[in-house]
């Protein structure tokens, strides 16, 4: 792809980014199919008869899913290719997983879809545990979704389809009865109209964020633990006698990195609004390298970096994250593309001040050796939902407050384009149709990535995705 770097050593040539790299493993090279599905996309929005890849069957749909899941992993994961067999094999666990992990798959299959609907910046990834509560830039946690990696211009109901379908997946994994899987979707997609019904009156409401006077009972866990003391969350991941990372099989201490990090550090300081921090603040302790992480098993490649942060004790220091970013799963297949000249860490970060009011003030990004790295604190207050202990009526409230959240965010984020952004969605949306529309969208979608997850399953079992070695006499 156009924006994978050609190697280590060229991307870098100070050898930084060798720290990510564990082995020498290759994994089969696969055609770059972007442009092709970029054609395919303009052709699908004209409305010209043509074969989709959701209209795949049998061995077709099996080359299909090896060959995308291929595609997109070795291009994400190229700066550590030991980590590609263990990221399809956390695909291959359960369903959720899968489903998180093969954004590029899911959308492939939406390819050029609903041209005529109202296009939005979209979030990209939404699902029940890309919500959590947030740091806040006045200090105080906020509700938000908090991933923004796929975030890119869409049809509004591309992500409003993606959230349904993610509540139905995980009623599955609850066990419940199949006809409650439909049931949730159907209240997030109720959530989302009722959140588009409350912007109307007055579209300024989509700028307010959601903090704990306002949370629901099923939220409260959550911000509570937001409160904890800076120390007792640093207390998991430093020394605080040595204010130096501990080691863990994800985490490994790379001192000898700082000085190369040092001008990366600084210049994203300069990127984002440094008013009232210490002079000091950014001055770096000790430097780590954290695996093991994010919705495609091993995850992107990251930096952790605690710096000075806001004075000299143990407890008032900051660990800063630097996570390698990558092109959208979107990109090249909505109906009407558009051209960002931006980064992959700059677009991530934009999407972020665009879609999470009053968030975290250390949100930025920096560029190194042709590769740009979202960054960010990795606070005390950022918690994410989980769900695992929530009751039925729970699991319906919160499905609804996170539709209810993404009407929102649709409103906040493309409000700066086009002020009356909620009024255009809302005239396309007659409740009735709209829940009957997505819901009959989850019952098909749902069907095929169970079978997806199948047939991978099975290709996983059999080594498809095991990297190729010489063959010796």
């Amino acid at each position: 792809m156009a924006d994978e770097p050609q190697s280590l050593s060229a991307a870098d040539p100070r050898g930084l980014l060798s720290l990510l790299d564990r082995t020498a493993a290759k994994i089969p090279a696969r055609t770059d199919r972007t442009g092709d599905f970029t054609r395919l996309s303009a052709d699908a929005a004209r409305g010209d008869v043509i074969t989709v890849p959701s209209q795949l069957q049998g061995r077709r749909r099996r080359l299909h899913i090896r060959n995308t899941v291929l595609e997109d992993h070795r291009a994400r994961l190229r700066v550590a290719p030991d980590a590609v067999v263990g990221t399809v094999e956390h695909l291959a666990e359960d369903v959720i997983s899968f489903f998180r992990g093969t954004a590029l798959l899911y959308y492939r299959d939406l390819v050029g879809e609903d041209a005529w609907l109202p296009t939005v910046p979209s979030v990209g990834d939404v699902h029940p545990a890309n919500f959590g509560v947030l740091p806040g830039a006045d200090g105080q946690p906020v509700f938000s979704a908090k991933h923004f990696d796929e975030a890119w211009p869409a049809p509004f109901t591309w992500d409003v389809h993606r959230g349904a379908v993610g509540f139905a997946l995980l009623a599955g994994s609850r066990d419940l009865p199949e006809k409650k899987w439909w049931k949730l979707a159907r209240t997030f997609l109720d959530g989302y109209v009722t959140g588009v019904d409350d912007c109307l009156p007055d579209p300024t409401s989509v700028t307010t964020s959601l903090t704990a006077q306002d949370a629901p009972a099923c939220l409260e866990p959550f911000f509570r633990r937001a409160q904890r003391s800076r120390e007792k969350f640093l207390k998991k991941w430093i020394d605080l006698e040595t204010c130096t990372f501990l080691e863990t099989d994800q985490v490994t201490r790379q001192p000898g990195a700082a000085a190369l990090l040092r001008p990366l550090i600084e210049k994203y300081a300069r990127r984002i609004d440094t008013a009232g921090l210490p002079e000091n603040f950014f001055g770096i302790r000790d430097v780590a390298t954290r695996t093991g992480s994010g919705a495609a098993g091993p995850g992107l490649p990251r930096f952790r970096v605690l710096v000075e942060g806001h004075g000299p004790d143990a407890g008032e220091k900051v660990i800063l994250e630097l996570t390698l970013s990558r092109r959208s799963a979107l990109q090249g297949l909505v109906p009407k593309d558009p051209d960002i000249p931006l980064s992959h860490a700059e677009r991530t970060a934009r999407a972020f001040r665009a879609f999470v009011a009053d968030g975290d003030p250390l949100y930025g990004h920096v560029s190194a050796g042709g590769l740009t790295f979202l960054a960010h604190e990795h606070s005390p207050m950022t918690v994410p939902v989980d769900t695992g202990g929530f009751s039925w009526s729970q699991l319906k409230e919160y499905a609804e407050l996170c539709g209810r959240q993404i009407a929102h965010l649709h409103g906040r984020s493309g409000a700066a384009e086009d002020p009356a952004v909620i009024r255009t969605i809302a005239g396309q949306v007659r409740r009735e149709v709209f829940l009957t529309d997505g819901e009959e969208f989850t019952r098909e979608t749902v069907a095929r990535i169970l079978d997806d997850h199948r047939m991978f399953r099975e290709d996983v079992a059999a080594g498809a995705f095991r990297p190729l070695r010489p063959v010796t006499r």
